[in-house]
This record gives C-alpha cells, structure tokens and sequence, in this order.
C-alpha cells in the first residue's frame, strides 16, 4: 500500500505534526554499522532527501530488523522492510523550483498481528493526504501550502523529469 504526495517544508512539517500526534517516532532506513540508530521524536526530526520510517512508540528498535549491506553497501544496513511494523516515508525532493513526488508506504503482505497499529495509523496518514488538492491523472495529493506556491507559479510539482499540473 502506497500514497503519493507533494510537501513543500511547511506541508512536511504539518504530516511529521501528526506523526508525533499518532505516537509515531522517526527512526532511518538505513544507517553506517557501528553509529547505532535512535528514535527520534516526529515534530524534532528534519526531513532532507532521504528515506526515513516512521515506528509506532509501542515498539522499541528491537523489533526491527537491519540486515547488514554487501558488496558496494558494505558497512552500511538497511531496514528489513518485510519485517518492520514501519511506514516508510520518501518524502518529495526539491530541485530547484521543481517538487519531486513522494510517498508513504508499508509493507503490501503484513500478516503479523503486530501490523495492526501500522495499518492504522497508515490508514490515518493516507486519510488526511487524500483531503488534499489532487494533481491532473491522479498522480499524488497537493499539501496546502504546496498547492498555494503552485498557483503563485513559485512552485512546479514533477514526477521525474514529467511536470504534474493541480486538477
């Protein structure tokens, strides 16, 4: 299950809001071996390009697994997203004037009663995205703020190299 979105900073800000308000802390999908990974309160994480995931306060980082790289990522591990009661979040990424899409995901085969929690507050997050203002062909939900700089023409919304129009 998957949700397509364009946040501007403020946008960002207002989603990690009610992230910290569903009891959801931030913890990264991946980290170098040896500097630990630590959860991180919602409203005092900073967004850059990276992907981050968001894990329910009822679980502590022993339950989730990070499988160490190989090869090129040697020395770095990465979240096991089979296995992690996490949201993953790639939040959209600025380049220049242009908005990349991003998008908030959980794991498509959650069987695990532990997956309960995730399911909702996904369900939560996806509910208040889909509020939003839509992008022509239904390519992802416009935050507020975002779709207020679109239509001063500060702002263009782009999937890839594709420009995206409000609907």
């Amino acid at each position: 299950m998957n949700i397509f979105f364009f946040a501007a900073e403020t946008d960002m800000k207002l989603l990690l809001r009610l992230c910290e308000e569903q009891k959801l802390g931030v913890i990264p999908t991946t980290y170098k071996i040896g500097k630990e990974p630590v959860i991180e309160s919602a409203v005092h994480y900073e967004p850059g390009e990276a992907a981050f995931a968001l894990l329910p306060r009822e679980y502590t980082l022993d339950d989730v697994i990070y499988n160490p790289g190989s090869k090129g990522k040697a020395g770095i591990a990465t979240i096991d997203l089979e296995t992690a009661p996490v949201i993953i979040c790639e939040p959209p990424v600025l380049w220049g004037t242009k908005l990349d899409v991003g998008e908030f995901s959980v794991a498509d085969e959650m069987t695990d009663r532990r997956f309960t929690l995730v399911e909702r507050r996904y369900d939560f997050l996806s509910r208040t995205i889909r509020r939003w203002a839509k992008t022509d062909k239904n390519q992802g939900h416009v935050g507020p703020e975002t779709e207020r700089l679109v239509k001063q023409k500060k702002l263009q919304l782009g999937l890839g190299k594709r420009s995206v129009e409000l609907w």
